[in-house]
């Protein structure tokens, strides 16, 4: 049986998120002086841009020529009740706590046998721009990229959201023109409740590894052999389950780290494999030491 349409939310200001795609002010179909909800019909839909576990997610434009991204789920999908819940729920509270380096979320609709959920469109994917562009990365954009890391981690404890994707360079973008990188794909995350609460330490790990083996890339940039070897000892470091020995061995391993990363980013990375989550909230609400820093350029050429 078909369910009604519904409108997903209030008005939601595209102010604060303007890319060269978005116009300042507007609600792409969302409004709520509206009578009725938007349809699919008002979207101009384009090309697909990924496909996720419970739906695919393509490129469209708006009424008024604003590119934006829609994700299409089948409401009969057997896992989509417990889906919609948890993802309306995380959705709409990041709708309503906007967040620099977390995607945006304008609202959704119903339409037959689907839900429709509306995106900003982000620009490349930052996993691709990496490889294109690793023999040009410099420290300072190494330093960039794991602040803004960092800060979407940070954004998402403020929030309370625990993510559920895979926090890695693939599920995240790049905005060329406000230089920002995005964290996307809010499938299987969950707001704090009374009887489940929200781990939003969980990500640290993941994003620590990232980094550093990010940073091995380009050091090793020019030997994939040796590439491989470090990355396969960093895989050994951060599994081992006497943490904190292997830990101290991992700082001062020469093999791992590149000459101009200092001992205070090092400590910070390294400390993000903690297994005390007292630690872990403490990173999640301290300053980041990755500097100096780029405005990543490099991207942009």
């Amino acid at each position: 049986m078909a369910i009604q349409k519904t409108l997903g939310g209030g008005a939601c200001l595209a102010s604060g998120t303007e890319t060269s795609t978005i116009k300042k002010n507007c609600f792409h179909g969302f409004t709520v002086s509206a009578a009725l909800p938007p349809t699919k019909k008002l979207f101009q839909f384009g090309k697909m841009l990924g496909r996720g576990a419970y739906g695919s997610v393509y490129q469209a434009k708006c009424q008024n020529g604003c590119e934006i991204a829609i994700k299409e789920v089948a409401v009969d999908s057997l896992k989509f009740e417990m889906f919609a819940k948890k993802q309306l729920e995380c959705l709409q509270h990041l709708k309503n706590n906007p967040k620099h380096n977390l995607i945006c979320f304008f609202g959704f609709f119903n339409e037959g046998r689907h839900r429709y959920f509306v995106f900003e469109k982000g620009g490349d994917n930052l996993a691709q721009l990496i490889s294109k562009k690793i023999n040009f990365l410099t420290v300072e954009d190494f330093n960039e990229i794991s602040h803004q890391l960092f800060a979407a981690a940070q954004q998402l404890h403020q929030l309370k959201i625990q993510y559920g994707g895979d926090y890695k360079f693939e599920n995240m973008v790049f905005f060329e023109k406000e230089r920002v990188i995005k964290l996307i794909d809010f499938e299987n995350s969950h707001t704090e409740e009374k009887d489940r609460p929200s781990d939003t330490t969980k990500v640290l790990h993941r994003v620590s590894f990232e980094l550093i083996n990010l940073q091995l890339k380009i050091l090793h940039k020019c030997n994939n052999f040796n590439y491989l070897e470090s990355s396969y000892k960093l895989i050994t470091y951060s599994c081992d389950d006497d943490c904190d020995m292997k830990m101290l061995e991992l700082r001062s391993d020469q093999d791992i780290w590149l000459s101009d990363i200092p001992d205070r980013t090092r400590d910070f990375l390294i400390k993000c494999f903690s297994k005390d989550k007292k630690i872990l909230e403490e990173l999640l609400e301290k300053e980041t030491p990755f500097y100096p820093r780029s405005s990543l350029d490099v991207f942009a050429e």
